[in-house]
């Protein structure tokens, strides 16, 4: 006689928690609804409107490699990567041939397509590297071959 009245009162706790669960994941369903929505009309809005100004005052990058000209931005999804080793070898190149250059002055000596497309942080970032690993040698801005390399 105690089994099914505890059989009975079992499947009510069960149905019971069923329904507190289910109500339970549609409270934290709607619950992330609304601070997905919150953020989504934050985020329409600008959130550094004179951010966009300092860009346009900016000066073109690369601008001593064409000839004093302003080189023209190409969008990003038409932009691509130099080959892996182009950045060391220009640099290396380079500072063979005339020890004691700038970085953007490295970049002038780019002959090919693929040097070309090497950027100035890229050329930075291959001189610092190299300084620490003693291939170049850095005296007031100016950078040269170490004996090493």
């Amino acid at each position: 006689m105690t089994s099914p009245i505890l059989n009975e009162i079992a499947g009510v706790l069960a149905r019971a928690e069923a329904a507190a669960y289910e109500r339970g994941k549609s409270d934290g369903r709607q619950e992330l609804l609304d601070e997905l929505i919150a953020r989504a009309g934050d985020a329409k809005k600008p959130a550094r409107p004179a951010r966009k100004k300092r860009a346009a005052q900016r000066k073109p990058r690369r601008s001593a490699a064409s000839g004093g000209q302003a080189a023209k931005v190409r969008p990003a999804s038409e932009r691509k990567r130099a080959p892996k080793g182009v950045v060391r070898s220009l640099v290396h190149r380079a500072l063979s041939s005339s020890p004691g250059l700038k970085p953007a002055e490295i970049l002038n000596h780019a002959t090919d397509d693929f040097e070309r497309m090497v950027q100035l942080p890229s050329v930075r970032n291959e001189l610092r590297r190299g300084n620490l690993a003693g291939l170049y040698v850095n005296t007031d801005g100016a950078w040269s071959l170490s004996g090493a390399a």
